[in-house]
């Protein structure tokens, strides 16, 4: 949060009355509006089934294809890779990443650090022009994989163990180059935590990270409780959803009970 510089008032020298009002009219209507601003309440925690609902739906939703049908996550550390074209300078954005799976690593467990080799990694995040996007492994024979790589700001790709049902043993992302500088932040932090295992598409509480309508660049206290819920132990990865969701259903009411807790 920006600090506000200290405003010092002067009295004019020779000043007529008229003047001295009209600076008391704005002196006072400066304060209103920075105590107003500083008065506004927090906006209010979703509600249990707001959160329940969002978690079902990125989790299980079908945003891009066929629906998920079991609990996806990492059930091991990832090694990541960063790729660019020769002329994109990524400099700007390595603070970010980092920042951002620190939080991950905080929130789930899963420590992802540098793989030894491009060769290595388990997880590859690119930045690229956006027709360069049908590059990305998967079905182009699918029309619905055709439009989603085609019309998108930025993706990811989470590829199950075919060994380990459930277990996501690679991802890939991808981030436009040639989007708006506000919306590659937010794409960034998105494509994260969807490649974590929460690949879809919400908006039962706004914002959030997950409604495509908002521009968030951290998670909000709604969004961890997925994460968190998403990488609770006593949701296994490869459980079908009708198995889970009553697991989700009571890691969701613990965490928004630790908040409330914390808050106070």
């Amino acid at each position: 949060m920006k600090r506000l510089r200290a405003l010092t008032v002067r009295p004019r020298v020779g000043g007529g009355t008229r003047d001295r009002g009209r600076s008391g009219i704005w002196l006072t209507a400066f304060l209103v509006a920075i105590l107003s601003a500083v008065a506004l309440p927090a906006r209010a925690q979703p509600g249990f089934d707001s959160i329940v609902a969002q978690f079902e739906e990125v989790a299980f939703g079908s945003e891009h294809g066929n629906r998920i049908s079991v609990v996806r996550k990492w059930t091991e550390n990832p090694g990541l890779a960063l790729f660019k074209l020769p002329d994109y300078d990524i400099t700007p954005y390595i603070e970010s990443i980092g920042r951002h799976l620190q939080v991950l690593s905080d929130l789930t467990g899963i420590s992802v650090s540098l793989a030894d080799a491009p060769s290595e990694a388990t997880l590859r995040l690119g930045f690229y022009p956006r027709a360069e996007f049908v590059n990305m492994p998967g079905s182009s024979d699918d029309p619905e994989f055709v439009r989603w790589v085609s019309t998108s700001a930025c993706i990811a790709l989470a590829v199950s163990d075919r060994d380990n049902r459930g277990s996501i043993a690679a991802g890939a992302i991808a981030i436009g180059t040639d989007i708006p500088e506000s919306q590659r932040e937010h794409c960034i932090l998105e494509e994260l935590i969807q490649v974590m295992g929460l690949p879809n598409d919400a908006c039962h509480y706004r914002p959030s990270l997950f409604c495509e309508d908002d521009r968030v660049f951290e998670l909000t206290a709604a969004d961890e409780i997925l994460l968190r819920t998403l990488y609770d132990a006593r949701l296994v990865a490869g459980t079908p959803k009708e198995a889970a969701m009553p697991v989700v259903r009571r890691i969701v009411a613990e965490l928004m009970e630790e908040q409330i807790a914390q808050a106070h």
